[in-house]
């Protein structure tokens, strides 16, 4: 309880580390703009996307094309993927894109759709994989328990100043 502060400043810079690790992950990001079909796949690092199909739906406020994207990585399926484009009544030409991710502690893929084309059957989309994005999280959230730590901690009132 004495050296708060020196273990609170630890647990700071242990925090600024992992942060700079994770910017450290930029330089090994990996972009690609593809145009799949449904049943076609695309290669991203180590995984394999398959474009499984589209979906088309509406509600009260918008119209919504969704692509089922199947994450694949050594012959075995991780998850799948659900990105959408949003069309709202009030603002038609002003779609959204809606991204979805696969997160784990070392990268991160995620799709997002840019262009449908439902009568030549193709999507156009943007995949990324970014590694180790998680650990500026995972530093950020250090940093702040650190500062937590030192929070309070006061010198003696009658001792003498550094």
């Amino acid at each position: 309880m004495k050296a708060r502060r020196r273990y609170g400043g630890y647990l700071v810079h242990l925090g600024v580390v992992l942060v700079f690790f994770g910017f450290a992950g930029k330089s090994f990001d990996i972009e690609r703009k593809v145009n799949l079909r449904p049943g076609e796949t695309t290669e991203l690092g180590d995984y394999e996307l398959r474009h499984a199909g589209l979906r088309v739906s509406e509600d009260w406020q918008r119209e919504m094309i969704t692509a089922d994207i199947e994450v694949w990585r050594d012959e075995e399926m991780l998850t799948v993927l659900h990105p959408a484009r949003w069309w709202y009544f009030q603002a038609p030409d002003q779609p959204t894109t809606e991204v979805d991710r696969y997160m784990t502690p070392f990268e991160d893929v995620y799709t997002s759709i840019q262009t449908v084309d439902l009568n030549e059957g193709w999507t156009q989309m943007r995949i990324f994989l970014n590694p180790l994005v998680n650990w500026i999280w995972v530093g950020t959230f250090i940093m702040l328990l650190g500062s937590a730590v030192c929070i309070g901690t006061r010198r003696p009132e009658n001792g003498p100043r550094a």
